[in-house]
């Protein structure tokens, strides 16, 4: 009787012990899993951070072209409109670095400020 107990006992042990083995299996197959989640949202990142500097690149060139376009058409520098551009970059560079999704609104910003260059340059003109 006692052999048969024992050999009961080992095989109970054994099963415990792949199961417990088992467990382990899955959960570094769960971390490994996560650490794939992890590794694809630090590439989101890496990407986002790409389109932010394309877009600070691609606003600070547009308010170099419309200061020298408004520089060289009226001959003058219109302190005001460069102070307004300059405020401007400032608060799309804050705004792009806080939230990448604000593009929709820099781009609004951008053309508000062509749109009142543009006006300011053509009153310049006729007077």
């Amino acid at each position: 009787m006692q052999p048969c107990r024992d050999s009961w006992f080992i095989n109970h042990y054994v099963t415990l012990l792949r199961i417990r083995y088992k467990k382990k299996i899955n959960s570094n197959t769960n971390n490994s899993r996560s650490t794939v989640a992890v590794a694809a949202s630090a590439a989101k990142v890496e990407i986002s951070l790409a389109v932010l500097v394309l877009v600070v690149v691609v606003v600070v060139v547009v308010v170099v072209v419309v200061v020298v376009v408004v520089v060289v058409v009226v001959e003058v520098v219109i302190v005001v409109e460069v102070i307004i551009l300059v405020v401007v970059v400032i608060v799309v560079v804050v705004v792009l670095i806080v939230q990448v999704a604000a593009a929709a609104v820099v781009v609004v910003v951008l053309i508000v400020v062509i749109v009142v260059v543009v006006v300011e340059v053509a009153a310049a003109g006729e007077e």
